[in-house]
């Protein structure tokens, strides 16, 4: 598959980030992203994301690790997690994203993180 890649590092100055990323064999759609919390090495306080896909468009977006809770340090793709922190599900119509909703852990939404689309809004 054309186009997928493992990692990606920045650095500006003397400071090093680094994203590690796994992708679908078959499809090449992104499966998971870790932003590595120090530099680049793995790190049991790394974010996790997981993407969830229904007809080609992302319908969830997972999230783990970070201050609050910690992740394993194996390889990405095959990597058991905790349980979520919270995620974002999303809406589509006429295959343009049509809402957004964050959901805490609980699998409560929180509405003060919505957003549905008006001609003239954004996502903030």
């Amino acid at each position: 598959m054309l186009g997928t890649y493992s990692d990606q590092t920045r650095t500006e100055g003397a400071a090093t980030a680094k994203t590690e990323h796994c992708f679908d064999a078959n499809t090449g759609a992104l499966l998971r992203t870790r932003a590595l919390k120090t530099g680049t090495n793995r790190g049991a306080n790394d974010v996790i994301s997981v993407l969830t896909y229904t007809a080609g468009n992302v319908t969830r977006e997972e999230s783990y690790g970070g201050d609050v809770d910690t992740v394993g340090t194996g390889a990405l793709c095959g990597l058991a997690l905790p349980a979520n922190q919270y995620r974002i599900d999303h809406g589509w119509q006429y295959g343009v994203r049509s809402s957004s909703q964050y959901v805490n852990a609980a699998a409560r939404p929180c509405p003060s993180r919505a957003w549905t689309p008006t001609s003239t809004s954004t996502p903030d």
